[in-house]
């Protein structure tokens, strides 16, 4: 048995009480606190009015929210309406009194030209039109209905759902359903959703609508889907403990591949929704290792509904291809490959759409690939699949596709690290096909959110920092600002004592690499104390997990309210840097993104900044974070002090295929064993909290029991927290975040939490979007 730090001796003689106030402080401040909710002027979301390149949009103001109408053309920015004469006339309408800066809706819609707008009145569900020259409103026309589990067609003539396996479709005018397939059958069903969804269960219990995973064509005269056969793939078991069905611990069983595993096959369909004419597409069944590709929306109708286009990845992410499928015949064929000698992806991180454009034409292809050791972008001859040139090049890193105009010849896209500073700030650019004529665009050092307008015209931009204040502008497609939309106050936010979050850059373990970090401070912050610190990791690799962006509510803010610093970094292993960056942890997930990169930036920005307590450092996170903050403790144990790991994926041979797969290598080779965390068991000295929720379908609670047998078996003390009926998702626990509250205070701050304090703020819930089908529970 190890002998007891020094430093949790001394920790037993401090405790302190903690006031209830500290931790109503530190609860104001979490994402969903109320804290945000003092921004006013941002975000706004722009509506774009009948696919033109006018939108309206609304925003919070100091007396409440305004509807705001634009047309870039015209350099227009005014009211959509005169708020008050809508707020009568509705309220006379409906028999109400309504007030013009609190107006009973969120959204509305254009009509007529914009001489009328349709509500949907919140209180009560009912729509009215409104007449914006005479300030009349009346019952508006109630469009067919469509369900909660249905696709509707573009032109509102078709809604398609499923039932008993197979896809069925309804004219919403008649209501006549049929069936466009009748040989679906338990797990080997028609636009069904994936078991290995990561949400399968947490979808069938909360009900979520599940709509078919289908695509229709943009005329709606043909829809897009995959049937998906996952009878070979092993099964995944869940078992429930409470329940209102009784006693008796209910069991969830769904199929879960993991490394080496038989996994689910899909087959490509197109069905004409008019005739219900079916057409196969003629290539054999993908494998699809995780979700359907149109989850990761890896499928996409050409211009004209002709043609479909998706994404084909090899197993252990060695190559994918660009497949193209004849509407009409299900003639299938390979419009281009990218293959290398390790990680190749479609997109600069996992999970992001790919970065493929087909012209409109079908004769080019805007392609992506990191082959120069960049993410940046070429042209394919979409009839040969020949790279005709490079587009973009630099040591630098092309982000996301804008808009692409085949008369012009001229591709408008996002891309950071071009220009001096930040390497993850995002700007938008302009060049042409053949990579002449780079245009910078956005030249603020800012961090920009581009939206192009339905029209193709114009674009919106948000840009900030994290210690810079929102301000959304029109610009044209030549970078000029047109139109000042909103700048973002934050007076309210400030006067609170909220301290703008701190970025930094330090040097990674191997001394020139640059990485990326952030830091919270308390808002009663004094430079002459020294402040433990709490980490918030996630490691990736598919992901970073410093925001380069301004938010104002968040856990790292909330736990600096507790009277510490809150940290992020992205060491090595993390996307949107070169290749060599991201593939540093290839075949090396126990690097774990950098955390000797992590240890090593604290050492240096500490001799800056006296008031870091480097003695007293804790960590936590979730899901990979759930591992790396678990990784953190036993790597460095006289360094991170305390842990809190909840849905850790602490061995990834019993995590999803794809995931092992595709960054540890393939197939499955004795370097599995390396991040496997219970393998490290002994090596614990800290204070570590494992929690779980017992129904997590993302990553098994086996997981985190295989973990704690290890310790047990080690002779090594843990807490455990089990969260019943509780999903991945533990950040939206409220429970779980103040046991977490809690557990830093108490072993890392060395004082007494307030007994059973209750946190009422409304939780979040980051799902996926993913959803099984309702008749594929069994």
């Amino acid at each position: 048995m190890l002998p007891l730090h020094p430093y949790f001796v001394l920790l037993a003689a401090l405790q302190a009480p903690m006031p209830s106030a500290t931790y109503a402080r530190a609860e104001r401040f979490l994402p969903t606190g109320g804290i945000a909710g003092l921004v006013l002027r941002d975000p706004i979301t722009p509506r774009w009015i009948a696919g033109s390149d006018r939108f309206w949009y609304r925003v919070t103001t100091e007396r409440g929210s305004a509807f705001m109408y634009v047309d870039p053309a015209r350099r227009v920015r005014r009211p959509a309406f005169d708020h008050d004469r809508i707020a009568a006339a509705l309220g006379n309408a409906a028999g109400v009194r309504l007030v013009g800066d609190s107006l009973p809706f969120q959204s509305l819609e254009w009509i007529e030209s914009g001489k009328a707008v349709r509500i949907q009145v919140e209180t009560g569900g009912r729509p009215w039109q409104c007449d914006l020259s005479s300030y009349q409103c009346l019952p508006g026309t109630v469009p067919p209905p469509v369900g909660r589990d249905e696709l509707r067609s573009p032109d509102g003539r078709w809604a398609l759902f499923l039932r008993d396996h197979n896809l069925w479709i309804r004219d919403l005018s008649t209501g006549d359903r049929r069936a466009l397939t009748t040989d679906g059958t338990s797990r080997n069903e028609y636009a069904g959703y994936l078991g290995s969804s990561t949400e399968w269960v947490t979808a069938v219990r909360t009900g979520r609508p599940a709509p078919p995973l289908a695509l229709w064509s943009a005329d709606s005269r043909r829809v897009l889907a995959q049937r998906i056969d996952q009878r070979p793939v092993p099964e995944l078991h869940l078992q429930q403990s409470v329940h209102e069905g009784g006693q008796r611990p209910k069991l969830w069983s769904f199929a879960f591949p993991m490394p080496g595993d038989s996994l689910a096959r899909g087959a490509w369909w197109i069905f004409e929704a008019a005739t219900g004419r079916a057409v196969a597409a003629d290539a054999p069944p993908m494998e699809v290792p995780m979700v359907a590709p149109l989850e990761f929306r890896e499928a996409w109708w050409g211009d004209g509904g002709t043609t479909a286009y998706y994404v084909e990845r090899e197993r252990g992410a060695r190559a994918w291809w660009l497949k193209a499928i004849d509407a009409a015949t299900g003639r299938t064929r390979v419009v281009g490959e990218e293959r290398g000698p390790m990680l190749v992806e479609p997109a600069a991180s996992f999970g992001h759409r790919p970065l493929i454009r087909v012209t409109a034409s079908g004769r080019d292809v805007i392609w992506y690939s990191q082959r120069d050791g960049w993410s940046h972008f070429y042209l394919l001859d979409a009839e040969t699949g020949r790279i005709k040139n490079q587009i973009t090049r630099g040591e630098w890193v092309v982000r996301d596709i804008i808009k692409v105009d085949e008369p012009a010849r001229r591709l408008w896209f996002t891309a950071s690290g071009r220009e001096p500073g930040n390497p993850y700030l995002i700007r938008l650019y302009s060049i042409g096909f053949d990579g002449t004529g780079l245009v910078p665009l956005t030249p603020e050092p800012l961090n920009h959110q581009i939206t192009l307008s339905a029209g193709g015209g114009w674009v919106v931009d948000r840009m900030s920092l994290p210690n810079a204040a929102p301000q959304t502008v029109a610009r044209s497609l030549d970078g000029k600002v047109v139109l000042p939309l909103e700048r973002a106050d934050v007076s309210r936010l400030l006067a609170t004592g909220w301290r703008w979050p701190e970025p930094f850059v330090a040097k990674a373990a191997d001394g020139v690499t640059d990485v990326y970090g952030i830091l919270y401070k308390p808002s009663d912050f004094d430079s002459t104390k020294r402040y433990p610190i709490i980490e918030e990791i996630y490691p990736g690799p598919q992901r970073t997990n410093v925001p380069h962006g301004f938010i104002a509510g968040s856990d790292d803010q909330s736990h600096a309210e507790l009277g510490v610093i809150g940290v992020r970094i992205d060491g090595r292993g993390t996307p949107y840097r070169s290749k060599a960056f991201h593939t540093y942890a290839y075949g090396h997930l126990e690097n774990t993104g950098g955390l000797e990169d992590h240890v090593a930036a604290y050492r240096q920005i500490a001799t800056t900044r006296p008031w870091l307590d480097l003695d007293r450092v804790g960590i936590y996170g979730s899901s990979g974070g759930g591992f790396g903050s678990v990784r953190a403790l036993l790597t460095y144990p006289d360094f991170y002090k305390v842990a809190v790991s909840a849905s850790g994926n602490h061995d990834i041979r019993g995590y999803l295929a794809i995931w092992g797969e595709t960054f540890q290598g393939y197939p499955p080779g004795p370097n599995y064993l390396a991040p496997v965390n219970a393998a490290m068991a002994a090596r614990l000295k800290g204070k570590l909290l494992l929690a779980y929720g017992e129904l997590d379908d993302n990553v098994p609670p086996a997981q985190t029991l295989q973990l704690i047998d290890a310790l047990t078996r080690a002779n090594r003390d843990y807490d455990l927290l089990i969260a019943t009926n509780g999903s991945h998702y533990m950040a939206a626990n409220t429970y779980y975040r103040r046991r977490r509250w809690d557990y830093f205070v108490r072993h890392l701050l060395g004082m007494t939490p307030p007994a059973n304090y209750l946190i009422t703020a409304p939780t979040e819930y980051p799902h996926s979007g993913t959803q099984p089908t309702p008749d594929a529970r069994r």
